[in-house]
Order: structure tokens, then sequence, then C-alpha cells
């Protein structure tokens, strides 16, 4: 039987939450659930306007969302705390890479910075929502996590404005506005490289390249190479994208008497303090990493710095067709 997209069970001008709690749709809850769901839609008109590293990033914002809104519906759902401490570390990067902003800003400098604005302003709408919603069970989380994310939309707003340079997204790219940094197909010629120079020293590696955020782009494990390696490769991109430096430099700084002690044992374990892991740079900003594994460390390190200079080497020849 085919399921019809309506069900007439809304038109009393009620809906159901979980347990089916019946609500009138002009309640509390309700009118924060449709401002939700309306800054991951404004989000998602942002995100085809910004650069990749930004879009990703929005991509995680409207996950995060959806998360919300289940808990806001009564589900159970993760806490928000780590996301928050998340969102922070975005806004000490980005503002790290423009100017100081002092007085008001008119917006519209770039299409781009336009739009995510405009999400900014719904998702201040949705605060409002939630403070608005406190005595049905918001958490005070959710009003911190909605401060903060807000906060980042301006940042990544005046971002975009820099990266532009005051063109709109149409005239400054080349792909429907999206400036391109780092995607699958420069990452699989990354992961070729990798294994041209692994077959010169005959030895059988795993490869794996990350995104500015840490998550996969691709991976490839040569005819040989140990099935561990494969796992220690995404770690090292991970690690090097995340904390931005090699793994080896990390190892450095997670010695005893290091100020890094014991890093090794944070987000999951998923930190490599051995060489093999090396970010990927595009003008002095880390856009993601490499990582391999298969060798001796120092086989894996001068691999995985041989192919992030030849990412940068890429790039230049991209700039400049």
């Amino acid at each position: 039987m085919e399921m019809k997209i309506y069900t007439r069970t809304g038109d009393d001008g009620t809906t159901s939450i979980r347990g089916n709690v019946r609500l009138s749709k002009d309640s509390g809850t309700i009118e924060l659930l449709g401002s939700m769901d309306e800054a991951s839609c404004a989000l998602g008109i942002a995100k085809l306007y910004a650069p990749d590293r930004v879009a990703d990033i929005i991509q995680d914002v409207q996950k995060e969302i959806q998360n919300i809104c289940s808990g806001v519906a009564g589900f159970d759902t993760k806490p928000l705390w780590e996301k928050i401490q998340y969102i922070e570390d975005i806004i000490d990067r980005f503002q790290s890479e423009i100017p100081l902003q002092n007085g008001f800003i008119i917006p519209g400098k770039t299409l781009g910075s336009a739009y995510m604005d405009f999400a900014r302003a719904v998702v201040r709408r949705a605060e409002r929502k939630a403070v608005a919603a406190k005595a049905d069970g918001v958490q005070p989380e959710m009003l911190k996590y909605l401060n903060r994310l807000s906060d980042l939309l301006y940042v990544l707003a005046r971002y975009i404005d820099c990266v532009y340079g005051g063109k709109s997204a149409h005239e400054y790219n080349k792909e429907g506005g999206r400036e391109i940094f780092l995607n699958l197909e420069i990452a699989l010629k990354l992961i070729m490289i990798s294994q041209a120079l692994a077959k010169e020293m005959g030895i059988p590696i795993v490869s794996a390249v990350a995104d500015e955020a840490g998550n996969l782009l691709a991976l490839q494990r040569m005819d040989g190479a140990l099935v561990a390696s494969i796992g220690i490769a995404i770690d090292k991109a991970y690690t090097a994208s995340t904390l931005r430096m090699p793994t080896d430099e990390i190892g450095n700084l997670a010695q005893p008497d290091g100020p890094l002690y014991g890093i090794n044992t944070t987000n999951n374990q998923r930190i490599v303090t051995f060489a093999g892991g090396y970010p990927l740079k595009y003008n002095g900003t880390v856009v993601g990493g490499i990582g391999i594994s298969g060798g001796t460390s120092q086989q894996d390190l001068q691999i995985a710095k041989a192919v992030a200079l030849s990412y940068e080497e890429l790039i230049k020849v991209g700039d400049r067709k």
C-alpha cells in the first residue's frame, strides 16, 4: 500500500510529539521546533554559497539541529556540551584568520555572507523561542548551544567576506558558489602520489585523506599492506588535520614532561603520537590531513610530508588555471 504524504491528523491545528502527545501548533514547543526547522533550511541555502571548509561545518550543524529537535520532541538525545566546545574551537580558529571586526555590520557584502547572516538571524529567533519554552523542559545547554551557534554564523559570514574579497560568490567560484580546497578528486590524486612513492621504497602502505574536521575523504590499501594499517592511517589523518600539526611533532609534545602529555587518551583514543600524519595546507591554513601507515615511522613520515608538499603544488597549479 502506498504511503501518502498527508495524514489529515493535523487538520485540527494540532500535531504529535513523542508518546503520541497532541499539542497545538501554536504551543511554545511546536513554535520552537518550527524555528529550528527554519534555521536548518536557511543554513542549507548558506551552505550552497560557502567555501568547502565552511560548508562542511554547516552540514555538521544541520545534523545537530536534528538531534536538538528530537530532544525537544521528547526523545533521548546526546548531551550538547561537547558540541558547544566544538563550536567555540571553530570560532576561535576562524577569528584568528580574519581582521578584527569593529562596529555594526550591514549584511550583504557578498551573496554567501548574506545568506549566512540570514541564517544567523533565524537562529537568534530560535534561541528566543527556546527561552520562551524553558517552562516546557528546554535544557540550559540548548540555550547555550544556540547562543554559540549564532556567534559562529556571524564569524563565518565575516570569513566569507574576506575569502571572496568583495566579489560575489558566483564571480569568485567556478563551481556554483563552492570554493574547492580539498575534495574526493584531489584526495585520490594525493593517494596516487603516496602509492607511487611507496612503490619506489618497496613497501605496501595504506593512505588516508581527511578533511579539516578529521572526516575521512578517501582511503586506499595497497596489496600486501597490513589490515591494522587501515585504522592507523585513518587516525593519523584525523590527528594531523584536527590538531593542525604533524603527528611526530605531537609525539614530541606528548612526552611525560611535555605540554600535551596524555593527549593520546582523548578523542576516543584516536590521537596518534608517532610519525606518518601530516596536515594539508592552503595559503598557510590547514584544510585537511594525510595519514600513511605501512612502513617504518621514518618512511611513513617521508611519504606523508612529500604528499603534503605535492598538495600545495596541486593547489598552486589550480589557482593559475
